[in-house]
């Protein structure tokens, strides 16, 4: 079948996080074939373009019987993307922490020249087993507004956003990294900022937060009044004023919410 569409409307259940996406643009080659039991199905030359993305990929679906794991391989790249929706083109499979988190800690920004690749049985993403499967993603993200830990209950405080954030999120098996080259809150620029969480699949997964700020004191301690490094300690952020220009160290170890919303 070859594909050559200016509206195409897709369903594909049980597959990816959001099961019905539609396409402006959409091309290429799509084959399916029987090998002895297994049916393949293969799709050469893709490319799917609608507002949230411009990409292209290849892929094959190998269908096996009742007693046997389907396999999966997927090569997929992205020109551009929207940060705030690349949820939707996960896998299902993922950890529901995964998806969660990169669907609220982003609220703006664009993925330039990203990869997903995926090789192996598409329910056992994003394999906490190396040997079961091969899972990543690489992001490279612009011009974007990230919320560190967007999980935290509401009772344990908030993490206010970064703004004009430009760095690098990167999936390798259940391990999630974020590096930002560079960002800031309001006069306080962030510098050789991470953000990783070793291990999604975990029954609780730990969020560790690195990285240094310079700026205005004053605005740094504004920025950690309501998150949970001083949103106990009233009359710390009462009684203590501050002001001048500093430079900030930050190295914490933060417990995700193990149980993320449906999205």
């Amino acid at each position: 079948l070859t594909l050559d569409s200016q509206h195409l409307a897709l369903q594909i259940n049980n597959f990816l996080s959001d099961p019905k996406i539609q396409f402006d643009q959409a091309s290429g080659i799509l084959e399916w074939k029987k090998n002895k039991t297994n049916w393949e199905i293969s799709g050469k030359k893709m490319q799917l373009e609608n507002i949230d993305l411009a990409s292209n990929f290849s892929a094959t679906y190998l269908l096996k019987g009742p007693k046997e794991a389907d396999f999966l391989t997927l090569d997929m790249n992205f020109a551009r993307a929207a940060m705030p929706q690349i949820h939707r083109y996960l896998p299902i499979a993922m950890d529901a922490e995964t998806k969660a988190f990169l669907a609220k800690a982003f609220t703006t920004g664009e993925v330039k020249n990203g990869v997903i690749h995926i090789k192996g049985d598409p329910t056992e993403i994003p394999y906490a087993k190396p040997q079961v499967g091969e899972f990543s993603v690489n992001l490279p993200v612009v011009n974007a507004t990230l919320i560190p830990d967007p999980l935290l209950p509401i009772n344990e405080g908030k993490w206010p956003s970064f703004s004009a954030v430009n760095g690098q999120v990167t999936i390798q098996q259940t391990k999630l990294d974020i590096a930002i080259e560079q960002a800031k809150y309001n006069a306080v620029n962030l510098q050789q900022f991470t953000a990783s969480i070793a291990n999604m699949s975990a029954a609780k997964p730990i969020l560790q937060i690195k990285g240094e700020a310079q700026g205005d004191i004053a605005q740094m301690f504004a920025y950690l009044q309501p998150t949970p490094v001083l949103i106990n300690h009233d009359q710390l952020s009462k009684n203590l004023k501050v002001s001048g220009p500093a430079v900030l160290k930050l190295d914490l170890q933060i417990p995700l919410a193990t149980s993320a919303e449906t999205l």
